[in-house]
Parts: C-alpha cells; sequence; structure tokens
C-alpha cells in the first residue's frame, strides 16, 4: 500500500516537470505579452498553493498524518494537469486561426 508522504513526493515531483514544460509552453508561445503573464501569475499561485496549503492544513487542524494533505496536493496537481490541457489546447486554436 502507498503511504500518504509517497503521494505527495510523487505530486511534488511531477508537478515540478509539469511547471518546467508550462513555463517552456507559455513563454514560447504565441500569445501576447500580458496574456504571458496572466498564465505565469497563475501557475506562480499553483506554487504558491502547493508550498502553503498543505502545511497550514496540517498546522490548522493539527492532524496526526499526511493524509489531507496529500488529498489537496494530489488535486492541486490535477488542476495543473488541466490547466495544462487548457494551455495546449489554447495554443492550438491560436495557430488555427494564424
Amino acid at each position: 500500500m502507498i503511504d500518504a508522504s509517497v503521494i505527495m513526493i510523487l505530486a511534488t515531483v511531477a508537478s515540478v516537470f509539469l511547471w518546467t514544460t508550462l513555463i517552456f509552453k507559455i513563454v514560447m508561445s504565441p500569445f501576447a505579452i500580458p496574456t504571458k503573464w496572466k498564465l505565469l501569475g497563475i501557475l506562480f499561485v499553483f506554487a504558491l498553493c502547493y508550498i502553503f496549503v498543505p502545511y497550514w492544513i496540517y498546522s490548522s487542524f493539527q492532524l496526526s498524518g499526511y493524509g489531507v494533505p496529500s488529498l489537496i496536493m494530489s488535486a492541486l496537481f490535477v488542476g495543473l494537469c488541466v490547466m495544462y490541457a487548457l494551455i495546449k489546447a489554447a495554443i492550438k486554436r491560436y495557430d488555427k486561426k494564424k
């Protein structure tokens, strides 16, 4: 059985790879500069959520294990995957208009 800390570690490692890919996709995209900054800002907010939300929940509710924070990190990872899919689709749609 997979421990909750393993899920947190896997979600964090996969998120770093996904963040790197998203940063390159955003920077190399044909979008206007203000749009790129907005997307990078949203990505920065996701990074802050990864850092602060699980710890805040762990310390606020004085949990004895990492089950709930690992579920939250998994949900944030799913949100990051959705963001990746939406940006990829928007880039394809933008390229078809040209």
